[in-house]
């Protein structure tokens, strides 16, 4: 641990709290957070909230708590929306989210180093990573946390394990488990590969090293009971699907940083992985070995789960942003850097940190503009009517869906009324009670694909509106539509923008 010399100035109480503040501005102009899967979320908040008590939700919605290991922000919305709205509530968890990934990436350098090298600021813009641009918040929720909560354990297990400490885990692990189990994987993880780790550098053969490991975990097995209980009862979830799909996996980690300029983001990825492939060969910079352990193991996670599992998706590519913070958070300057290479590294890692900023910010802007002039159709929706939505989804969505995938959930929050796009699987707690609605009940049946894909996900737009039960629906929402469609006598154009439109349907 190099600890000699004046820390940099983003080592000081004042560069710590600008980079905190760096980190919140992207989300301090959107109302809403633009990610994907938000105002789905948003939907089920609301439905959260009301929990029967508006007639309205209450003719087609019901909630039920569960404990189930996702529920982060729900448990933070229930507590907040009734002191200060919904959507003011949602908005600070949200910003919160990646402030509180960079105070945990910034705390474990420290517990590593006792300060933060310059390449460490490299990992802070993987706060923003695709795993947050798709709207996964309890996921990254629980991440942060996951980084806060071992920093601490690193810096009390330097001399062994000790009890007091090990103890405290229990309750904070189980809080962790259910903000999300990933998270609590996660910080599993890290316990694990550091306390080997630790005990190696310590001398001890691998044997000892493996049992040293399991028992710093020990504290953390109380999930383990929780899970294989709901496991025995049956849980009612999807088998897991998309084994070992390494082309894909390989992908996402180019895709890493993805938001709204791909070309821009992919190069914006290609230069961390060049500045890790050449920083061995920079005289002064060395690997810290448990860092990579930790990233080492977030990889074989990677591999080794499958896309979806527990009724959620992305469940193996959800470790990559964490994996490669943790090869950046690796890279130590030693004592021998030279000057001017010190600078340099200072100067790129504070550049790129302002440069992926820029692009957030700049893009949220773009998105929110885009979200409002969508969400004006909502002016011309009846409060607790039923809106049949439909979403053009890309030829290939595998990667990544559209901004307004979910848009469908603000007519939940803000009208109060029906829409077929509210998840019902068992990592949910909503269920629908309107099946006049079939086959428009839920998530999925609001996406369509367009005429030109070569495959065909989900049906064509015109293979869909003839399916709308007569009676079932007041108004139909159609969401960038590319291509022509036709639509019966009876639905009444109210309101288009380029390929939106909104209808009413007459009985």
């Amino acid at each position: 641990m190099m600890t000699d010399g004046a820390n940099h100035w983003w080592d000081t109480r004042m560069g710590m709290a600008l980079l905190l503040l760096l980190a919140a501005l992207p989300l301090l102009w959107p109302p809403v957070p633009p990610l994907v899967d938000l105002p789905g979320h948003l939907g089920q908040y609301t439905l959260m909230l009301a929990n029967g008590h508006d007639p309205a939700l209450a003719r087609y919605y019901s909630f039920h708590w569960r404990l189930i290991g996702n529920l982060g922000v729900e448990g933070l919305v229930w507590a907040l929306g009734p002191l200060i709205g919904l959507e003011p509530a949602v908005k600070l968890i949200i910003l919160l989210i990646p402030v509180l990934t960079v105070a945990g990436i910034m705390a474990v350098a420290r517990s590593l180093y006792g300060r933060v090298p310059p390449v460490t600021l490299f990992a802070l813009p993987f706060a923003y990573s695709f795993v947050f641009q798709y709207g996964f918040v309890n996921y990254c929720l629980a991440q942060a946390l996951a980084l806060l909560l071992f920093a601490v354990w690193l810096r009390t297990s330097r001399d062994g394990v000790r009890w007091p400490q090990q103890l405290a885990l229990v309750p904070l692990d189980l809080l962790l488990w259910l903000v999300h189990m990933q998270g609590w994987l996660l910080l599993g993880m890290m316990i694990f590969s550091a306390s080997v780790v630790q005990a190696r550098q310590a001398g001890a053969g691998w044997g000892a090293a493996l049992i040293k490991a399991l028992i710093a975990c020990l504290p953390l097995a109380l999930p383990v009971f929780v899970m294989l209980y709901f496991i025995l009862v049956g849980h009612g979830n999807a088998p897991p699907f998309g084994w070992f799909n390494m082309p894909v996996k390989l992908l996402f980690v180019l895709l890493a940083l993805l938001d709204h300029w791909q070309m821009f983001d992919v190069l914006c990825m290609a230069l961390v992985l060049a500045l890790l492939l050449i920083a061995r060969r920079i005289p002064g910079l060395r690997f810290n070995p448990l860092a990579l352990s930790i990233a080492a193991a977030c990889a074989f996670a990677v591999i080794i789960l499958p896309f979806g599992a527990m009724s959620g998706a992305n469940v193996d590519t959800r470790f990559i942003p964490v994996t490669l913070s943790f090869l950046l958070l690796s890279v130590e300057d030693t004592p021998d850097l030279a000057p001017t290479m010190r600078k340099i590294l200072a100067v790129a890692s504070f550049g790129f940190v302002l440069l992926r900023t820029w692009e957030q910010t700049t893009s949220y802007a773009l998105v929110n503009r885009q979200w409002s002039a969508e969400l004006s159709a909502l002016d011309l929706i009846a409060q607790g009517s039923r809106v049949a939505e439909f979403v053009q989804m890309p030829c290939d969505a595998s990667l990544w869906a559209t901004r307004e995938t979910h848009l469908g959930g603000f007519v939940v929050s803000r009208r109060h009324a029906f829409i077929n796009d509210q998840w019902t699987t068992s990592a949910h707690m909503v269920q629908v009670h309107y099946p006049a609605s079939a086959p428009f009940t839920s998530d999925p049946s609001q996406f369509f694909n367009a005429v030109h894909c070569s495959t065909h996900s989900y049906p064509l737009l015109n293979e869909q509106i003839p399916r709308i039960p007569l009676g079932s629906f007041d108004y139909v929402w159609i969401i960038n539509a590319d291509s022509a469609y036709t639509v019966p006598t009876h639905m009444q154009k109210l309101w288009t923008r380029g390929g939106s439109a909104l209808y009413r349907v007459g009985h």
